[in-house]
Parts: structure tokens; C-alpha cells; sequence
């Protein structure tokens, strides 16, 4: 409240900032049980967000007393675009369309997931087949010029 200018704007809490912020927790790298929540394609540059949400591993946060049970982490699986045929992958085995085709199958394969054509990737999107499919993910903490950040680097099937 200004009691000076006699105004409230409303606030019925208690609170400072300065003392209560605390850091934005990241899991621990290792291996983790987890389901596909939503999965969004990305037209500007070829990708799918997959999203997955951590389940039944038990366990906090390092350092709190916030479950990771519900965390979200997310996997981007590049799809080829125009002009990948002509460029090499990184390791310079294959070309990028072929690299990303790879990660594709792979990915469809070991989940048992329909999405091995643009097709098969858009009527799961629409229909949301890929949503609730369970897997075992290997949770990486990479830093890059925005910060830090939590990526699924790894993706098993829990019958694996």
C-alpha cells in the first residue's frame, strides 16, 4: 500500500522475492522412466518436439524436496528438408538426410510408434497415437548460449 497516496492495488500476499527466489533445478544426468506428452512439429525448421514427462521414478530434485515425478524434458528429432541430400552429416559417414532418416527409424522402431513417412508423422500428430507411449530416457544437462538446459540424448523401450 502508498500511504502516501492512500492506494492499494490489491495485493493480499506476503512475500519477497529476494529472499524466496530460488535456482530452477535440473535433474540429475542419468536414466529415467518417462511418457510422450505432446509431440509438435516444427515447420521453420524441420523438427519434432517430442515432449516427455517423468514417471514413477521417485526421487527430488538435487539439493530440494521437489519430485521429478512430472518434470518435462524434451527430444528434437530433425526431419530432412530441401538440400539435406547434398550436405554431410557431421561425422561425415552419410549425408544429413540420411542421418536424420536413421534417427527417425530408430526413434519409430524402438517405441513401436507409426512415423516412418510425413503421412504416418501427421496422423500421429492429429490424432495424438504417440501421446502416453512409455520409454526409458537418458537425460543429458548441456549448456549453450541460453543457458542451461535438460535433453533426452537416449530413448528405450521399457521392455529393453
Amino acid at each position: 500500500m502508498n500511504e502516501e497516496a492512500g492506494v492499494n492495488v490489491g495485493m493480499d500476499m506476503d512475500f519477497n522475492a529476494s529472499e524466496e527466489a530460488i535456482d530452477i533445478p535440473f535433474l540429475a544426468e542419468g536414466v529415467y522412466i518417462a511418457k510422450i506428452q505432446s509431440v509438435m512439429y516444427k515447420t521453420d525448421i524441420s523438427l519434432l518436439e517430442i515432449t516427455w514427462v517423468l514417471e514413477n521414478n521417485g526421487g527430488t530434485y538435487p539439493g530440494t524436496e521437489f519430485s521429478i515425478d512430472g518434470a518435462k524434458v524434451k527430444q528434437n528429432i530433425w526431419l530432412p528438408k530441401s538440400g539435406d541430400e547434398k550436405e554431410m552429416s557431421a561425422n561425415g559417414k552419410m549425408t544429413k538426410r540420411q542421418s536424420k532418416l536413421n534417427s527417425l527409424k530408430k526413434f519409430c522402431e524402438t517405441l513401436g510408434v507409426s512415423g516412418n513417412t510425413p503421412e504416418e508423422i501427421n496422423d500421429a500428430i492429429l490424432s495424438g497415437s504417440w501421446g502416453g507411449v512409455m520409454g526409458r530416457i537418458t537425460v543429458k544437462v548441456k549448456e549453450d548460449d541460453y543457458g542451461i538446459k535438460e535433453e533426452v540424448r537416449k530413448v528405450e523401450s521399457l521392455d529393453s
